[in-house]
């Protein structure tokens, strides 16, 4: 497995916060998540009514929450590619070296 060897100052300070910011995002959807008891991109709409689902379990919820879950959602997918896509960036830069020599 390969592992950073070396990061510029710049690819520190800008995938420090990137990271920050996916990790509050992600910590804020899973904290709405299990308070609405769900999330839409596990819900469904059935008959203009709207549900969030988690754990096998569905609630309703209005338009409105079902819509801002699902922008939560994709948010937080977005985020965690971006973080990929920065990284994948400052590789192909320079700015991050990977070792790849094994460590047992």
């Amino acid at each position: 497995m390969a592992r950073f060897r070396d990061m510029s100052t710049r690819a520190r300070r800008i995938l420090s916060a990137t990271g920050w910011i996916v990790a509050l995002n992600f910590v804020a959807f899973f904290v709405v998540a299990a308070y609405l008891g769900g999330d839409a991109l596990n819900g469904h709409i059935e008959n203009g009514h709207y549900y969030v689902c988690w754990r096998g379990g569905c609630h309703e919820v209005s338009n409105t929450i079902w819509n801002y879950s699902w922008w939560h959602a994709i948010s937080t997918y977005a985020g965690i590619l971006i973080l990929a896509a920065e990284i994948g960036y400052f590789i192909r830069k320079g700015d991050i070296v990977l070792d790849f020599t094994s460590r047992t």
